[in-house]
């Protein structure tokens, strides 16, 4: 059975993932022919893919990756991701701005002075 997916395509989503997860991507890619069998498994499992759910899928991905916790999928994951139409879990919290630490330390004053009020009232009955 012949592969319908040009390894062009291939070519192009390495670099995507390489561009999208950084080393989470490359890091397993740098043992000696490891690139080669790891194009030729994703040629494999990308078949019966068209090239708009790849690149859809790699739209994604792209948003996917920046929480610097997001591992890159596997082929199946890929594949089902593409084919099935499911959406990878993107972590928009990692996307947030962090709060003013000043107001945060107020406020957790406040806290810690209302937690007080209430501890003392319970020791002493009042």
């Amino acid at each position: 059975m012949a592969n319908d997916i040009p390894m062009d395509w291939v070519d192009k989503l390495f670099i995507c993932m390489a561009e999208f997860y950084g080393e989470r991507w490359t890091k397993n890619l740098e043992k000696p022919h490891a690139i080669v069998f790891s194009k030729a498994a994703w040629q494999s499992a990308l078949d019966g893919l068209t090239y708009d759910q790849i690149r859809n899928t790699l739209k994604y991905l792209k948003r996917a990756a920046q929480d610097p916790a997001a591992i890159p999928p596997h082929q199946i994951e890929f594949w089902r991701y593409a084919k099935e139409n499911l959406v990878p879990h993107i972590n928009y919290t990692a996307q947030q701005e962090k709060g003013n630490p000043e107001v945060a330390k107020a406020a957790l004053g406040d806290i810690y002075k209302k937690l007080q009020g209430y501890h003392g009232n319970v020791l002493h009955g009042t």
